[in-house]
Formats: structure tokens, C-alpha cells, sequence
């Protein structure tokens, strides 16, 4: 509780000048900076061989959660594996921000829009989609849980409404004019107008 210094939490490199100070009582004689070895960066490994609850990288590999906050240099988590098929070997990531609420249209083209990651394009999840991710992680609140473990945001998947992409066809008859729609605060599906706006939250199917 002595000494203080100006030297970063991540380190300095040789040559950089810092400054150490001693306020106790005792006389000085010396002071010795050693090398402290860095951890390296986190390897990531092919999207094809992710395991669920794993975090998706903006570099397209997936990484373990434990290693979010040690991914390499210009890598930002942007994903969380939460389905894999037993059978198929088909997989399903979900986004770990948030799109905000805006009506199905509008929720659909947003998802499309955003940057492919690992050659992988964004979607608007299906209601069975939806239901799958539910499934592998226990339940619409294990999703929650999983999705604040590996980095979500503090609104990870509020409990609210989120779109899906399936359309509604109460009469067929009819246009579909209408789209079903999750709530995280009820545990239950609706289905709704899709001029209305509601949560969005994009995933990845690869």
C-alpha cells in the first residue's frame, strides 16, 4: 500500500518511461522491474466444429466463452452458439446485441444487412428456429442466462417481444398480414400485425 505507479494495467513495453512512488518510511535502495509473460491470444477454432454456449467471433472462428475477454488483437465476440443438431450437424448463432424494435419488415432487412461472418449470412430466426435455441439451452431463460455468460449486452433478450420470420396464416384465406412474435416476459408465442414494432434479435444458420 506503499507504492504507487503510472505504468497501465496492461503492461509498457521496453523502453517506455513510468513512474514508481514509495510514500512509507523506510529507506529505498533500489527498485527492479521484471518481465511479466502476456497470456497469449485465445486460438479459435472452424465454425463447423462449435459446441453450443461457444462464442462466435467477428474473424468467423469460435472461441471458448472462457476466452472472451483474451481474443485476438481486432476480434470482437459477436455471437453465441445456441443450437446444434443432433443429426444434421446444423447449427444456429445468436447475436449478442441487440437490433433494437422496429415492424417486420423493417426487422427482417436489418438482420439480412448486417456483415456476413465466416462467409455466413445474418437471418431474422424462425419460430422454429426460436424454439430450437429455447430447447438446447434449457428453456427461453437458460437462453438469457448463456447469452449474458458469453458477453451479452445487460438487455440480453428483455422481457419483451421478438419477431421471428414466420409468417402467421390464421385463415388462408387471407393475406398474411400477421407474424408470430416471442415474449421472453411471458414464456409464451403471439402473433401480432407486422406493421407493429418488436424486439429484434439476428442469428446465423450454418
Amino acid at each position: 500500500g506503499k507504492w504507487s505507479t503510472d505504468i497501465p494495467e496492461g503492461g509498457v513495453v521496453k523502453g517506455t518511461p513510468v513512474t514508481v512512488t514509495y510514500t512509507g518510511s523506510k529507506k529505498v535502495i533500489g527498485v527492479k522491474a521484471e518481465k511479466v509473460a502476456v497470456p497469449a491470444a485465445a486460438e479459435g477454432h472452424a465454425l463447423s466444429a462449435s459446441a453450443v454456449g461457444e462464442i462466435v467471433g467477428s474473424d468467423g472462428n469460435v472461441y471458448a466463452v472462457a476466452d472472451k475477454d483474451n481474443l485476438p488483437e481486432g476480434v470482437t465476440a459477436v455471437a453465441m452458439v445456441a443450437y446444434k443438431s443432433a443429426t444434421a450437424g446444423s447449427r444456429l448463432a445468436i447475436a449478442l446485441a441487440e437490433e433494437g424494435s422496429m415492424n417486420w419488415n423493417s426487422a427482417k432487412s436489418t438482420c439480412a444487412s448486417k456483415a456476413a461472418i465466416g462467409g455466413k449470412s445474418w437471418k431474422l430466426p424462425t419460430k422454429d428456429e426460436w424454439d430450437q435455441m429455447f430447447s438446447a439451452n434449457g428453456g427461453s431463460t437458460g437462453l438469457k442466462t448463456a447469452l449474458s455468460a458469453a458477453g451479452g449486452a445487460s438487455s440480453t433478450l428483455q422481457n419483451g417481444y421478438y419477431w421471428s420470420s414466420t409468417e402467421a396464416i390464421i385463415d388462408p384465406e387471407d393475406d398474411p398480414y400477421e407474424a408470430w412474435l416471442y415474449s421472453f416476459g411471458e414464456g409464451r408465442w403471439y402473433y401480432d400485425d407486422m406493421g407493429n414494432g418488436y424486439q429484434v434479435r439476428a442469428c446465423l444458420a450454418f
